[in-house]
């Protein structure tokens, strides 16, 4: 199929956080991505189901792994014999120019902001992690956790593909320690306890 009003994500390549919102909403079927064809001469849409893998610790980088549903005079892929699996970076997808100026103009729109009991489940559960799993001392200013060393948020996070600076991490711990100042490690099971209710 032919379409008008496409761009490519290419118009974004000095935007990573254009980029990584335009994934993003992809996967929600809040935009439509379509791939160019090998001969370029169509584009063919991609579905959620279709979408492998987005790897996006670096989003200009990403490598975009699909699961194209296969023509009927294409030959089939003995590894892959429903589908075609295709590889490709974020130059090679396109996306309609309206939906993607809407997209990108709701950084700021107050609907994407959390209201005050879903931004304070969201402290609760990163503070929890935090103690939990990562030996986090909230009475402590220094913690290995928040660092950058192997073992720390950011390491970990970092090797399953989810990038985030220490700032960043530092700057949420704040501020859940300063809703719940009574939560110890030795007393995290209440603050699990009430993420429940």
């Amino acid at each position: 199929m032919e379409l008008e009003g496409l761009i490519s994500l290419y118009e974004y390549k000095d935007n990573d956080e254009a980029v990584l919102r335009i994934y993003i909403a992809a996967l929600m079927n809040k935009i439509e991505l379509y791939i160019q064809s090998t001969y370029f001469d169509q584009f063919v849409k991609l579905e959620k189901q279709h979408v492998q893998l987005i790897r996006s610790m670096h989003p200009k980088k990403a490598e975009v792994s699909f699961k194209l549903p296969l023509d009927e005079d294409q030959t089939r892929n003995i590894f892959f014999p429903d589908t075609n699996t295709q590889l490709a970076n974020f130059t090679d997808l396109w996306a309609y120019k309206i939906q993607t100026e809407k997209i990108l103009n709701q950084v700021n729109s107050p609907q994407l902001k959390l209201n005050e009991t879903e931004r304070n489940y969201m402290l609760k559960l990163i503070l929890g992690m935090a103690v939990t799993s990562f030996g986090f001392n909230p009475h402590d200013n220094k913690n290995l956790a928040t660092g950058n060393k192997p073992g720390s948020i950011k390491a970990e996070l970092s090797s399953i593909g989810l990038a985030i600076d220490e700032d960043t991490i530092r700057k949420y711990l704040k501020e859940a320690k300063g809703r719940y100042p009574y939560v110890r490690p030795r007393e995290i099971k209440n603050l699990n306890e009430s993420i429940k209710t």
